[in-house]
């Protein structure tokens, strides 16, 4: 999956909102607006000489925050637009998104749900651009906890998540109806079942499709092996072998390993009836 784009943070430092110049107005009990020395520009409400109440203000580097302020600082509801073009509207704590909010970034994808620490952080939806939709617990902006994912092509992931990979208990459905149910480790399934159009209960093997090569390699005694002959490389760490793998989106691989992961000539067939053969 595409990785997030991270999210600017813009922190007022106390200091900065204080020293200034008043253009016009009372920047001390009133409205008014001052500007800093840092460029930034302020137009709103005061309060002992400090940024409180609500208003707006335009950083030096072209990021514009309008809404609530306390004591110099981001607090309540307002709107953050980043100068990339990000969106943020939502909850604001000591300048750090906090609570409820939706973020929109500017490459089409959106997530709405909480914040903590200028995070995301608890129960939310993130809908890619590409039409992938994640629902569920995010932990220091990763999908970490309880959810489901939704791909574009039809197929789901429900289950257990960490480090934005499915991790632990979960079950994957592909777009042609086949369930593999059981426990994943960083994206790829540890063990568990297989099943064409329905689920069966786990059990420590891993069976490919019909789709594999017709001529396996050397069996090799002591190593979990496929029901048609193959290392079974996602219950051991294959090594300069042949052996079959499957990937976290139930795409198969048949063919060399190195260091545990698919290297060099070898066939893979994809999740959605793609094959290709190759090194």
């Amino acid at each position: 999956m595409r990785k997030w784009v991270s999210v600017l943070v813009f922190m007022v430092i106390t200091t900065s909102l204080v020293v200034g110049q008043c253009l016009r107005g009372d920047c001390r009990y009133g409205k008014g607006v001052k500007k800093f020395k840092s460029g930034a520009v302020y137009s709103g409400q005061f309060s002992k000489g400090q940024i409180h109440g609500y208003g707006k203000l335009r950083f030096s580097n072209g990021s514009i925050y309008e809404g609530y302020w306390k004591n110099n600082f981001r607090e309540g509801k307002g709107t953050l637009n980043y100068k990339n073009g990000d969106l943020y509207q939502g909850g604001f704590k000591k300048n750090q998104l906090s609570g409820k909010g939706v973020l929109v970034l500017v490459n089409g994808d959106r997530y709405e749900g909480q914040f903590r620490n200028d995070k995301k952080n608890g129960q939310g939806t993130y809908k890619f651009y590409n039409g992938d939709t994640y629902v569920g617990t995010f932990k220091n902006n990763k999908r970490h906890g309880q959810g489901t994912m939704t791909y574009n092509n039809g197929s789901e992931y429900k289950g257990n998540w960490a480090d934005n990979e499915k991790h632990g208990k979960g079950r994957f459905k592909d777009a042609n109806g086949t369930v593999r149910t059981g426990n994943w480790a960083y994206g790829r399934l540890d063990s568990g079942s297989f099943s064409s159009g329905s689920e069966v209960a786990d059990k420590p093997t891993n069976t490919p499709s019909s789709t594999s090569p017709s001529k396996p390699p050397r069996q090799e005694s002591g190593l979990p092996m496929t029901s048609d002959g193959y290392v079974d490389c996602n219950r051991t760490r294959c090594h300069n072998r042949e052996g079959f793998y499957l990937y976290g989106d139930d795409s198969k691989y048949y063919g060399e390993h190195k260091n545990g992961k698919p290297s060099g000539q070898g066939t893979i067939y994809y999740s959605n009836g793609g094959k290709y053969t190759g090194g």
